[in-house]
């Protein structure tokens, strides 16, 4: 009579192994440290036989060197993070620059000088960056009502190859034309706004004087917005400068408007600022006069 033989199939081999580790999970702990130690006991020749690799000289580098790298590393890490944030605030103002014209330079603020009626600014880009007399320069911090940075805090007004100054838009000494506008509309007034520096209760303020703004022919109000008007060659966009904050009968004349404007960021926090420049060969021919 012929034996019977096992036929051991995958299914057989598979539902043997796995009641083979369902025994050993049940087993308690003292009895399966027991089968772990008879497991490495009788692999341990095969590892040995197995060629260790060593690192080479190679491979390895010297504390010293290690510690250079480290810090090499963390500075990029730094410079990393510092070109992530300005292409963040890159990003923001060209949302308020819909032309693909105008290019932006980001510059640092290395000194402020808010002294009466000299009010400007010093900045770590020049000639060499493209900048020159004229151009606007606009704040990084978001515009509180929009979100968005952008907003014109002044014109360079000198510079050198790596440096410039910034006359700021409260400066006794500085004018741009202007529109008044409300909640995003033009009202269709136009003039020169003139930087009249004042502090009151510790607020930086300037003034505007906007010549023939007549009292009983123009609707202005407080909290009306100001805006930059556009200007051929140097601003294709009009951008906000400030909002109005005061307005009463002008001391002069009686008959004519006495506007009080705030910046809309505050000027004495800046760290960083950003010029518009734009490519005259790229310019539309309209000009925002």
């Amino acid at each position: 009579m012929a034996r019977n033989k096992i036929k051991f199939t995958s299914g057989v081999v598979f539902i043997a192994l796995l009641i083979g580790a369902n025994v050993l999970l049940l087993l308690p702990q003292k009895y399966t440290a027991r089968v772990n130690y008879f497991f490495v006991k009788i692999t341990s020749p095969i590892v040995n036989l197995i060629p260790r690799s060593n690192p080479s000289k190679n491979d390895t580098v010297k504390k010293s060197e290690y510690d250079k790298l480290l810090v090499q590393y963390k500075n990029l890490q730094a410079d990393l993070e510092v070109i992530i944030e300005k292409n963040r605030i890159l990003s923001g103002i060209r949302q308020k620059l819909p032309k693909p014209g105008p290019a932006i330079v980001i510059a640092n603020v290395s000194k402020i000088t808010l002294e009466g009626q000299l009010n400007e600014l010093i900045i770590s880009k020049g000639s060499d960056d493209g900048l020159k007399k004229g151009q606007y320069v606009l704040s990084t911090e978001p515009d509180p009502e929009t979100g968005l940075a952008g907003s014109v805090i002044g014109t360079i007004s000198e510079l050198s190859k790596t440096m410039s100054r910034v006359k700021l838009v409260t400066d006794a000494n500085h004018n741009i034309k202007v529109e008044i506008w409300r909640d995003g509309s033009d009202l269709g007034i136009s003039g020169i706004m003139w930087g009249n520096n004042k502090i009151q209760a510790n607020i930086l303020k300037l003034q505007a004087n906007i010549p023939l703004i007549v009292r009983k022919q123009y609707d202005i109000r407080v909290d009306d917005s100001v805006y930059a008007k556009r200007k051929f060659g140097f601003l294709e966009t009009p951008l906000v400068v400030g909002q109005i904050i005061a307005i009463k009968p002008d001391d002069q004349d009686p008959l004519l408007w006495d506007i009080t404007i705030t910046p809309v960021v505050d000027i004495r926090a800046l760290t960083d600022v950003a010029i518009v420049i734009i490519d005259m060969d790229t310019t539309s021919d309209e000009e925002g006069e």
